[in-house]
């Protein structure tokens, strides 16, 4: 099941990607990052720091149970005003406690992923993306064990954000965001919904 989602959301961000490649920005021919020639075929005449972006997110989610703060750095690639792709990697400090016990446990995790930023308007962004993140599984969602070592994730996390642009490059994203592959609630899940996170964009 899990590898149906992480193909399905892949396919899903590929088609967004094909769909709005295609779009042209004639409202702001000026700023746009696609140009068309005089016969209607594109060109291309962007520089290098127009083609691609960086940045990095920082995010925190927390719970009665559970809580984390994460940092994640990305390079993606612009398609045009509409889309960007890319890859990014996950640094995130979490830690677990129990109610009815007061047993406590605090670890590091670390991954990386791909995402896909689609922007149908200049203040909305809809942001998909898929982490592979090691942790240490030291929970089954009843009791605590330390000795289960560490794991494999695999959160798929959707989401809408608003854009605040202060140029033609740099913004930010104030973005809401849910892992929808957090259906089995009887182990240990490194995301807590809903996920929060601030994304600085150059």
């Amino acid at each position: 099941m899990k590898n149906i989602r992480i193909i399905a959301l892949l396919i899903l961000a590929l088609s967004a990607q094909t769909t709005f490649a295609q779009f042209e920005d004639f409202e702001d021919e000026e700023k746009s990052t696609v140009k068309v020639n005089t016969d209607g075929t594109r060109k291309t005449d962007r520089s290098f720091m127009d083609k691609y972006a960086f940045g990095g997110s920082f995010g925190f989610g927390f719970s009665s149970q559970f809580g984390y703060i994460e940092l994640v750095p990305f390079f993606g690639y612009r398609f045009n005003n509409y889309v960007t792709a890319g890859v990014t990697a996950t640094y995130m400090y979490s830690y677990y406690s129990t109610s009815w016990s007061y047993e406590a446990f605090d670890s590091s995790v670390y991954g990386g992923g791909v995402f896909t930023d689609v922007y149908p308007f200049k203040f909305l962004v809809v942001h998909a993306e898929a982490q592979v993140l090691n942790f240490d599984n030291i929970s089954d969602g009843y009791t605590l064990n330390f000795d289960n070592g560490r794991e494999w994730d695999v959160p798929l996390i959707v989401g809408l954000g608003y854009h605040q642009s202060f140029n033609e490059r740099c913004g930010i994203n104030y973005m809401l965001l849910f892992n929808i592959n957090d259906s089995n609630k009887l182990r240990y899940n490194v995301y807590s919904n809903p996920i929060v996170r601030i994304t600085f964009v150059f």
